[in-house]
């Protein structure tokens, strides 16, 4: 019964193949896209930023490029354990990019951070953004490091994703 399986196999295998090729280069669409027909962008790129608890300051770059502030609420700060959580708000100046609609603008963000020390003094980094102010909406998520080797300033450097809607 085995020696009947293998054959039946190849030749199964065999019939899918159609000897359709491609006939050109496959061109990537942009890191961006339309979301539905709803005017919203789908956005990624990168932010880094150095400083000491509570502001930060760098760059974004990708979809959306220009210059970054965050700062958080120093009330919002809760670092018990290897895990601490804080809330505040982000500033993109935004110099560049794919949205065209954002560029020459300031668009600011309400955030929620999360660090996980698990191999300090390095951490993994996950924020939530919402856009406030600056495009008609916009959710996004960061996932990263946050590095607090002495001597300061620390760093930050997240990947994010998101819809922004301009």
């Amino acid at each position: 019964m085995k020696q009947l399986i293998l054959p039946v196999l190849l030749v199964g295998m065999g019939v899918g193949c159609t000897g359709d090729y491609p006939s050109a280069v496959q061109v990537p669409s942009p890191t961006y896209t339309i979301a539905g027909r709803s005017g919203c962008y789908t956005v990624s790129g990168l932010i880094e930023q150095s400083g000491l608890f509570p502001v930060f300051a760098g760059t974004i770059s990708g979809d959306i490029e220009g210059s970054v502030t965050t700062t958080s609420d120093p009330a919002s700060l809760d670092a018990s354990g290897k895990v601490s959580f804080s809330s505040g708000e982000q500033t993109w100046k935004v110099t560049g990019g794919s949205l065209t609609a954002l560029i020459g603008g300031t668009v600011r963000l309400a955030i929620r951070s999360e660090v996980a020390f698990a191999q300090f003094p390095v951490g993994q980094l996950h924020t939530t953004a919402r856009v406030i102010e600056g495009a008609a909406s916009g959710n996004l998520s960061y996932h990263g490091t946050f590095d607090v080797t002495l001597p300061p300033p620390f760093h930050g450097r997240v990947e994010y994703h998101g819809v922004v809607c301009p």
